[in-house]
This record gives structure tokens, C-alpha cells and sequence, in this order.
């Protein structure tokens, strides 16, 4: 099978390409090395290894042409996209990347997708959006924005679009902006943890090998329509990253700081039922607990923290 993988030095892109790899399969991946606005040397020399079935192209997916050029000239069976501007705070250039990332270069993918005779998309979408309520983030909108433009796309042209709307995902070789990362950071050097609201608020945190898990069975499965949605997350609960923090605490020794002002919310996760959707769909169910995850992601930053005190 030939994958083509938008995003393909990300996080997702490059873990879901390295299985795809490791079974044999062609992948032609794309991305954006140059003004990237995080290191993705390790990624690509990971992935250089396998001369032969996997190929890279230097490519802006806000750019139409480029976009639907290298689609053609790849030739995949199915496209998996998961480039596209991540969730921070808001400003005027975030805002502009939102457009161009996410909004114009998700159509692009999907028409360049058409036009190349494509029969599957599994795409990125993210627990920032519901079905019960309006999104309340720009990124959020930009993601609803997608799930609505794929299931166009299904309805006119008959092409099978997944969406997963993925939980933050973590572990080893995760980016260094997110909150885990940061936490761990924080942990490592005794600073005080902020009394923000990211260590309150309960979100969806899923490990980066159920994520590759999910996608895989996303693009294998049978599915029931031509368009479909259905939300990853670790455990079928919600936690927050003050209960990330305690689990780092058990493993590693180190006592965290808090900022004045801070107050616990408590432990325990708030129960969903995602999990049971993802796997009447794929036939997946994610494997791993947040706990366990922590684990195996405190293990890793272990070595990258020494690499950072270097740095």
C-alpha cells in the first residue's frame, strides 16, 4: 500500500509513518521543514533510514498547486493528514496560520485528494469540538470547520473521510511545547507550577502508541458510512495536568512546587464513553492508562532532560 502523510516530521506523523514503515508499506510523506518552529532533525534522520519506501517532499499545503502536484505525483491508496497550526494562544499571526493551515490547506488535501482518485482520508480532528456545544477556541473552530468540509467531500465524491479527534497526545519524543513536557520540565528544575487553569480543567490525554493504534485501525477498518467521526482518549476518562504532575511525583522521587494561590482540585478522572465508539468502528481500544503512560514518558525525559541541561 502506498500512505501519503501530511505533517510527516510532527509528533503523529512521523510515529503513524514509522509503523507504516516498519510493515512494509510505502510512505510519501510532506511537511514543512523550513521556518518550523521546532526542532524535527531526529525525525528525519529516523526516517531516512528506509531508502527506498520513504520518500519526502518539501511542501506548504496552504499552497494549491504545490499541494495537488505532489498528491498526484504520489499516487496513494489512501492520505492521512495531520499537518496543521496546533492549539495556542491567540494572536493576529495564529489566527492567520489557523486560516492557512487548517482551513486552506485541509481543502487543498481533500481536493487534491479527489482529483487523485484517493479512496480513504483519516484526518486529525481534536476533542476541542463536540457535538454537544459550540466550539469556544479558534483552533476548535478550525477543526469543526474540517469534520463538516470532509463530510462534503464523502457526500459529493465518494470518498471514505475518518476523522479521530484526538486527545493531547504524549510520550516519548513528544514536542517540548506541550503540557506534560513542560510540566516535567518545571518538575526537574523545582519551579513553582503556575496556578492556571491547564492544571484544572479536565481534558482528554491519550498516548502517542494508541494514537498510531487508532489511526491504523482507522485506516483498515470497515466503515459504515462514507463519512465518520468517532474521539480517541486514554482511558475513557477526562484528567487534568495537576494529576499528570502527581504521577511524575510518584515516579521520579521529586516533590513538585506550587505557585501561591494554587489550589488542588483533587484526584480522579470524570468517566466518558468514547472508547466504546472508537472501537465499534476500528476495532481498536486504546491500551494504555494515563498512569501508565506518565511512566513510559518520565522514562524518556530522563535522557532528554540530560540532553537539555547540555543544551
Amino acid at each position: 500500500m502506498r500512505y501519503f502523510i501530511t505533517g510527516v516530521y510532527g509528533f503523529l506523523g512521523y510515529s503513524t509513518a514509522k509503523h507504516l514503515l516498519e510493515q512494509g508499506h510505502t510512505v510519501v510523506g510532506v511537511d514543512r521543514l523550513k521556518g518550523a518552529v521546532s526542532s524535527k532533525a531526529h525525525r528525519v534522520q529516523d526516517l531516512a533510514r528506509y531508502t527506498g519506501r520513504f520518500q519526502y517532499r518539501e511542501c506548504d499545503i496552504s499552497r494549491w498547486s504545490e499541494t495537488e502536484n505532489v498528491i498526484l505525483g504520489a499516487n496513494p491508496d489512501v492520505v492521512v493528514h495531520f499537518a496543521a497550526q496546533y492549539s495556542v494562544p491567540h494572536s493576529t499571526p495564529v489566527m492567520h496560520n489557523y486560516i492557512q493551515s487548517n482551513l486552506a490547506g485541509f481543502m487543498h488535501v481533500c481536493e487534491g485528494s479527489k482529483n487523485g482518485n484517493v479512496k480513504r482520508i483519516v484526518y486529525a480532528s481534536s476533542t476541542w469540538v463536540s457535538d454537544h456545544e459550540m466550539p469556544w477556541t479558534m483552533y476548535g473552530a478550525s477543526k469543526q470547520f474540517n469534520e463538516s468540509a470532509a463530510n462534503i467531500y464523502s457526500r459529493q465524491f465518494n470518498i471514505e473521510t475518518v476523522g479521530l479527534r484526538y486527545g493531547s497526545c504524549f510520550g516519548p519524543m513528544v514536542r517540548n511545547d506541550v503540557g506534560p513536557y513542560i510540566a516535567a520540565r518545571r518538575l526537574f528544575r523545582k519551579e513553582p507550577h503556575p496556578a492556571k487553569n491547564a492544571y484544572i480543567y479536565k481534558s482528554a490525554f491519550l498516548d502517542v502508541d494508541d494514537a498510531v493504534g487508532a489511526t491504523i485501525a482507522a485506516i483498515n477498518c470497515e466503515v459504515p458510512k462514507l463519512h465518520n467521526i468517532c474521539t480517541v482518549v486514554a482511558d475513557d476518562e477526562r484528567h487534568n495536568l495537576t494529576e499528570i504532575v502527581r504521577y511524575f511525583e510518584k515516579e521520579t522521587g521529586v516533590p513538585a512546587v506550587w505557585q501561591p494561590g494554587y489550589v488542588d482540585p483533587g484526584p480522579g478522572g470524570t468517566p466518558t464513553k468514547e472508547c466504546d465508539e472508537l472501537e465499534m468502528l476500528t476495532g481498536y481500544r486504546p491500551r494504555f492508562k494515563v498512569e501508565d503512560t506518565a511512566v513510559r514518558f518520565i522514562d524518556w525525559f530522563r535522557e532528554e532532560w540530560t540532553h537539555e541541561r547540555i543544551r
